[in-house]
């Protein structure tokens, strides 16, 4: 049972944290008119709600520890 709950807290952190990392980056791509990360300038200064949406979805989708994703990773390395 832990391992099911795990699993699918792990499928349900996963996509929306990937939904919020691809609907930032449309926004930004409309915002700045490119794609390429470099030309990106003072995100933060301009749109503060985007950054720190984009900030937070990069952070959660590699498991970083205050997320969903490293719980249900945790909880299935337990189980």
């Amino acid at each position: 049972p832990l391992a099911l709950s795990a699993a699918l807290l792990h499928i349900a952190g996963h996509g929306l944290a990937k939904s919020a990392a691809f609907c930032a980056s449309g926004r930004l791509l409309q915002l700045t008119g490119t794609s390429r990360t470099g030309r990106v300038r003072g995100l933060i200064a301009q749109v503060p709600w985007l950054g720190g949406a984009s900030g937070l979805a990069v952070a959660a989708l590699p498991g970083l520890p205050p997320f969903s994703l490293f719980a249900s990773e945790l909880g299935i390395a337990r189980a």
